[in-house]
């Protein structure tokens, strides 16, 4: 349990540093929405990619994809274990 909070927390400062690049406003609004739209924050994304996903594609549009690649780029090589793999086939399918 300890070693996904871990998890958790990992997914959440990777979204925050990917989101501050793309521009701090949009930050707050991905946060905010995140919050008043589904009751999660940053480190519940791990769990509810897909609440994730939707917020981006509306407040970027296509940028959504530059967002998902700069957080693929972040995971590295951890993009391999179970957890973050799924997390980014749920980002990565498009709907």
């Amino acid at each position: 349990m300890e070693n996904y909070t871990v998890k958790r927390a990992l997914v959440a400062v990777i979204i925050e540093r990917t989101l501050n690049e793309f521009g701090k406003a949009e930050y707050r609004e991905v946060e905010n929405r995140l919050e008043s739209e589904y009751g999660i924050y940053f480190t519940d994304c791990l769990e509810n990619p897909e609440y994730f996903k939707r917020v981006i594609q509306d407040i970027y549009g296509n940028a959504h994809k530059q967002i998902l690649e700069k957080i693929n780029d972040y995971l590295g090589e951890l993009r391999e274990q179970k957890d973050y793999s799924d997390f980014i086939k749920i980002l990565e399918h498009t709907n």
